[in-house]
Formats: C-alpha cells, structure tokens, sequence
C-alpha cells in the first residue's frame, strides 16, 4: 500500500471515529441574549418585544435552526437607575 493511500485510509478512518464526537457536541441551542426594559417608565415599549422575539426564534427552530442548532432565547433583568 502505497503512503498517499494509507494517509487516505487513515483519514477516513479517522474521519468515522472522530464525525459522531463532532456532532455530539453541536446539540446545545444557541442562546440569544436580548436586553430590553421590563421595568420601570420604559417596560411599556419593551414588553412588545418579548411576543415577537419568541415567535422569531419558533420561526427559526421551525425551519430546523441555524447550522442544524435550535435557538433559545434569554434574558435577564438589567438593572439601571
């Protein structure tokens, strides 16, 4: 067996054992973190946001997510003065 074909054979084998480690790892959704204001004089405007993000994000999961990966959205309370 000449080295071109065993570097090949090797490759591809390694290919094999390695692939379905590779895509184990990809199953976690991407997570999106959004920043709005959900209180004070301002929570008015930002809970409109709330409804439209989740829709975009059931659109996108829908459509079998980016690169094969859901989508989840996040958030947290931001907390100005």
């Amino acid at each position: 067996m000449t080295l071109p074909r065993r570097a090949g054979l090797l490759f591809t084998l390694l290919a094999l054992v390695l692939g379905p480690a590779a895509g184990a790892q990809s199953a976690a959704p991407y997570k999106i973190g959004v920043t709005f204001p959900l209180t004070g004089p301002l929570a008015a405007s930002g809970l409109q946001y709330l409804p439209a993000i989740e829709v975009a994000v059931a659109q996108v999961n829908r459509r079998g997510g980016v690169n094969g990966r859901r989508e989840k959205a996040g958030g947290q309370r931001d907390a100005v003065s």
